[in-house]
């Protein structure tokens, strides 16, 4: 019978770290845990204010780097899509379901993920900084834009995952640091995604009929 205790050692988010140290954080504190499983809210906890852009980072690294999951993209893309769909309702400034950060991920995947993804994270911070952080508060729209990326995400097609995950990374991580640069780039690249894949559905559409 699996051991489910919370990371009660994982100090909160303080504005003066970045999202590639709070990662190594959390990596970190897993490797000391003895239980198999982790609850995403201990995760994420003491986030505050930029707890979407931290919650659509963690999820999507496994999309993004891409992490050893066979056949669970679409189950991967879950968590992805019920950020985005509330931050299309609630707007930056609300919280993620409580029904959610209960939920429990696998202490070995969040090691990985971690160990992994903090050195992705780390070389886009090389570029950021905070900058037009007005741009970061649009977190209906940008909800909607990651909605539709975790549709994307979640088509079986090998690899098709990488680049919708990678450009919700970047707009997580954008959130995160208060670069509404990042955020706008990564949001012109998600436009993009999602216009090549319609193009490559309708075309796909036509040679069926």
């Amino acid at each position: 019978m699996d051991q489910e205790t919370p990371l009660t050692k994982l100090s909160p988010v303080v504005t003066e770290k970045t999202a590639s140290e709070i990662l190594q954080d959390i990596q970190a504190i897993a490797q000391r845990q003895s239980a198999e499983r982790i609850r995403i809210g201990d995760l994420l906890q003491g986030a505050g204010a930029r707890l979407y852009g931290l919650a659509l980072l963690v999820f999507a690294l496994p999309e993004a780097i891409p992490f050893p999951a066979v056949g669970l993209t679409g189950l991967i893309a879950i968590p992805i899509a019920v950020v985005a769909l509330t931050m299309m309702f609630k707007g930056m400034h609300g919280e993620l379901p409580g029904w959610i950060r209960r939920r429990y991920i696998r202490r070995d995947w969040a090691i990985n993920i971690t160990r992994r993804g903090a050195s992705l994270v780390h070389r886009i911070e090389r570029f950021s900084h905070p900058r037009y952080t007005t741009w970061t508060e649009y977190g209906r729209p940008l909800g909607l834009l990651c909605l539709c990326l975790s549709a994307v995400m979640a088509v079986p097609i090998p690899f098709s995952n990488v680049a919708p995950g990678v450009t919700v990374v970047a707009i997580g991580l954008g959130i995160f640091q208060r670069d509404g640069l990042l955020v706008a780039v990564a949001a012109s690249i998600g436009v993009l995604i999602l216009g090549t894949a319609s193009l490559l559905i309708v075309l796909g559409g036509r040679l069926v009929l």
